[in-house]
């Protein structure tokens, strides 16, 4: 495992491991949205601790689904900036993740949408 700490956010990589990641454009998730859901989550929380106990299952789906699900299902309907249906952007984009593919990264998969996409890698390590 390692932890890398570049001044901002700390970053936690484990050798050999595969990722899923999601990049979405800038307003693509209107702000309201975004405060909505950090609200329910807060809420969700905010319960348990009040009654001194860990969630319950149904409320680990709940946040699960607010942290994935939810917001998928919002950056789907196209909402937002749609730069990447551009030819020329999704292009671009497709031969940036092209670029390091089998150097820096192995790129299993990835999915470029209207206003963000999907990728799945496998960081190469050098020592």
């Amino acid at each position: 495992m390692l932890y890398r700490n570049r001044g901002y956010l700390p970053h936690l990589e484990l050798t050999n491991s595969t990722y899923f990641v999601t990049f979405r454009l800038a307003g693509t998730l209107p702000h309201q949205v975004i405060e909505q859901l950090r609200t329910e989550r807060q809420s969700i929380l905010e319960i348990a601790k009040k009654q001194n106990r860990k969630l319950n299952h149904l409320e680990e789906i709940r946040l699960k689904y607010l942290e994935s699900t939810s917001i998928q299902k919002y950056l789907d309907k196209g909402i937002g900036d749609c730069w990447l249906k551009e030819p020329v952007v999704s292009k671009m984009v497709r031969d940036s993740i092209l670029h390091f593919d089998g150097s820096r990264y192995t790129s299993h998969a990835f999915c470029i949408m209207p206003n963000h996409l999907h990728w799945v890698l496998t960081p190469i390590f050098r020592k």
